[in-house]
């Protein structure tokens, strides 16, 4: 049996991790820019990207709101936006403006035309530049907020981040992971640990 403890959820809900939230929830990297995650840390896998934890009650909520406005993951590219002063071609948008094909995904071009090179290149897109600019800074904004994040994260002497006030090393599991995880640490200090 379980302590009473170990099956509460902590306060503001369970965290996820950004990686499995996307598997989880079908969403894309863009799809987090209006979500401040709950702790951010170094990838303990190695890597440049640092972890991302959010709380999983608002990415479902995200999932949900993105997939009622046709915004989720697969959603169709053939409408096209109305055309609002100067446009810039998709290979320049990259360029210039430091973004992925990914994050051009959550905006739709003004044209979509065939690539003169041939068939086998991807089709020549157009955007808004004003589109394209305010994109850019949401991602911007996003990228500040997870600085934010992870320079208030309280360090550890390893250099590791300490979770916050209320979170612990049971976030995220449900009581049975939780469970078998205490047990692993009782059974390594109790049977042949230090």
């Amino acid at each position: 049996m379980l302590p009473p403890a170990l099956g509460v959820l902590p306060p503001g809900g369970r965290w996820i991790v950004k990686k499995d939230a996307k598997k989880k929830y079908k969403l894309r990297d863009l799809d987090f820019e209006e979500l401040t995650p709950v702790d951010v840390e170094n990838n303990p896998y190695g890597g440049g990207n640092p972890m991302a934890k959010y709380n999983e009650r608002q990415v479902a909520d995200l999932a949900r709101r993105l997939e009622e406005m046709g915004r989720a993951s697969g959603s169709s590219e053939s409408e096209l936006a109305q055309p609002k002063g100067p446009s810039i071609m998709h290979s320049d948008a990259k360029k210039d403006f430091k973004l992925a094909t990914e994050h051009l995904l959550s905006i739709k071009p003004v044209s979509i035309k065939p690539n003169p090179h041939g068939e086998e290149y991807a089709a020549m897109k157009h955007y808004n530049l004003c589109d394209v600019q305010a994109l850019a800074q949401r991602l911007a904004a996003q990228r500040a907020r997870i600085k934010a994040v992870k320079r208030k994260a309280p360090k550890t002497s390893r250099g590791r981040a300490r979770p916050p006030a209320g979170q612990g090393a049971f976030d995220g599991m449900d009581a049975d992971e939780a469970h078998g995880a205490l047990m692993d640490v009782f059974r390594h200090y109790h049977v042949g640990g230090h």
